[in-house]
């Protein structure tokens, strides 16, 4: 299968799609597919595009792509019927040789190896019968509705071929390596180009989901009227912020106020939020795991346990029954307001019998609670939450149900969700670059690939502090693991206090945080449910840049993931007008 660059394509029209979708299914491995290639040094046009550029062992090719009905009057060429009619002076044929040539002179000055690689257009019209001659049609180049159906290697043949006996220098034309393909693609679609401005990009999306967020904050105005509120939202919906907006009230009206979430990395980095504001100054905040350890170590208590760690039940149970003991002999005094930020983490009995000791005698059934919850983000599926929030039910809350995403841009909002097939929130109304995956042979590949993206990133300006590698895995089980250096920046541990360089973390352990650029690792079960929750979590974190890296086996679940979403794009996009050329 030939590699599609970029795999999704995000403007091609339905026409465009399925020949795409033939040549990435047809041709082998050797062959890279680009479409949508911008051209710079076209001959007559200050801008121009070629549909698809084939690059691959016989040579480089530029295609030419018309879907609908194809006819040509009186000198002008009209492409498409009715309102979806476009009309262009060029036949497709002059059209894909002036693309060519853009293409020859773009590799040409950039790598002399290229003034020897056999080069040829073609064009494609895979809706229609085509067989009218003239001068300027050549029809050993045409691929139309007839042999559209035959395996595209007889075309890539005839291409071949063709292009040989007309292109002057026959017999001298060598054929490409797997160096020259990798290099033709830098070439003409270098990672410096695909991002060229993106701090700007980003910055100007995030302008848009700041004011998406501040929409979000007007929820908590109606939380104040309400003591207990159950708040559901999908990952970027404003969760955090909003439960952060209700401490500060809270604590501003004197109220003894406790915030807990389950996540130590989301805690330390609250911490620092919390630390330089003054109302927030006031509210005690802790990692839930972390509170119960204190309150049990005060208590002279934690010795005891310690032989039980580590295991589910230990946490989920006897954690939170110590604590109410531990609580009861040091005399723990209860807190006004509880917020909990991630509480579909902890919905189990005995987390909410702790949790109503800390509100005192009014406890869950009268005391003043809120709590921030996405089930989609429930990696744990514990058996018990089901009971759990019918216990939550019965002291009941108001209900608030956040629905639109204001950390993620659009592509990104959209590829999560199909990627999981968890669903989304309505996606936000920022742009920004489409997420990309990239396939690899093998864990050294993989590595060599994540070298060169981080070192794209930082000679595009992006800071080491925006950028981090979410695995799947603990790092000493990741293809990170015996790597010191990416891009020239050292790897380290997202929980190294003070520690400068690129950051890696579990996709587990950044619940709850965000990074303007995510590199996501160790995703070889891309597909099956049972990882969707996690794949959720770790691919939602990116506010503007996603890469993702699979290896070359998970390929063909990816594919069919990729298939759905490309088949729903187009339906959403029709009738649509190619407006490309």
């Amino acid at each position: 299968m030939a590699r599609l660059i970029p795999a999704l394509p995000d403007r091609a029209t339905g026409s465009e799609r399925r020949v795409l979708d033939k040549l990435q299914r047809e041709l082998g491995n050797d062959w890279i597919v680009l479409h949508s290639v911008g051209l710079r040094q076209h001959e007559t046009k200050r801008w121009a595009e070629a549909d698809c550029v084939l690059i691959g062992p016989k040579g480089i090719f530029v295609l030419e792509i018309k879907g609908g009905s194809v006819r040509c009057e009186d000198g002008v060429w009209r492409i498409g019927e009715g309102e979806r009619e476009y009309r262009k002076t060029e036949s497709p044929w002059e059209q894909a040789m002036g693309a060519l040539a853009s293409v020859e002179r773009q590799l040409a000055h950039a790598d002399a190896r290229f003034r020897r690689t056999l080069t040829g257009f073609g064009v494609v019209l895979p809706d229609v019968e085509f067989d009218v001659r003239s001068a300027t049609i050549e029809p050993k180049v045409l691929l139309d509705r007839r042999s559209f159906r035959e395996p595209i290697g007889r075309f890539m043949d005839r291409l071949s071929s063709h292009w040989r006996e007309r292109t002057p220098g026959n017999g001298h034309w060598r054929d490409l390596t797997t160096d020259d393909i990798r290099r033709a693609r830098e070439i003409l679609r270098p990672d410096v180009l695909r991002l060229a401005s993106l701090d700007s990009r980003l910055a100007d999306a995030e302008e848009r989901l700041i004011e998406l967020t501040r929409e979000q904050i007007r929820a908590a105005d109606r939380m104040a009227s309400n003591p207990r509120t159950l708040v559901l939202g999908g990952a970027g919906t404003g969760k955090t912020l909003i439960a952060i907006n209700r401490a500060r009230a809270l604590a501003r009206q004197g109220r003894r106020v406790l915030f807990l979430c389950f996540n130590q990395l989301l805690a330390a980095h609250l911490r620092r939020i919390f630390q330089s504001d003054p109302d927030l100054a006031r509210v005690d905040l802790h990692h839930l795991h972390g509170l119960y350890q204190q309150e049990i170590e005060r208590a002279s208590q934690w010795t005891m346990m310690q032989a039980n760690t580590g295991s589910d039940a230990f946490f989920d149970n006897d954690m939170p029954r110590q604590f109410q003991e531990a609580a009861l002999a040091t005399g723990m005094p209860p807190w006004d307001a509880l917020i909990v930020d991630e509480a579909q983490d902890i919905l189990t009995e005995s987390h909410l019998d702790a949790l109503d000791w800390m509100l005192g005698d009014a406890g869950l059934a009268r005391g003043r609670w809120h709590l921030f919850m996405d089930d989609r983000q429930d990696i744990y599926r514990r058996a018990d939450a089901q009971r759990a929030l019918e216990r939550l039910h019965a002291a009941h809350p108001a209900s608030e149900e956040l629905r639109v995403n204001c950390r993620n841009t659009r592509p990104i909002a959209e590829f999560v969700s199909r990627m999981t097939g968890l669903g989304a929130n309505a996606a936000p109304e920022a742009d920004g670059p489409v997420p990309e995956v990239r396939f690899y042979r093998d864990a050294d590949d993989a590595r060599t690939q994540l070298d060169q993206c981080v070192g794209v990133l930082v000679k595009q300006g992006i800071a080491a502090s925006d950028i981090v590698v979410l695995s799947t895995r603990r790092r000493e089980r990741s293809l990170l693991a015996d790597v010191a250096v990416l891009g020239g920046l050292p790897v380290v541990d997202v929980r190294s206090s003070g520690a400068e360089g690129l950051q890696f973390s579990t996709m587990q352990g950044f619940k709850g945080l965000e990074r303007r650029v995510v590199l996501a690792i160790d995703m070889d079960e891309i597909g099956e449910e049972k990882w969707a929750a996690v794949h959720y979590v770790g691919l939602s974190r990116a506010k503007g840049v996603l890469w993702v890296f699979l290896p070359v086996a998970a390929r063909g679940r990816y594919e069919g993931l990729a298939r759905q979403m490309a088949e729903t794009a187009a339906r959403a996009a029709e009738p649509a007008i190619l407006t490309t050329l």
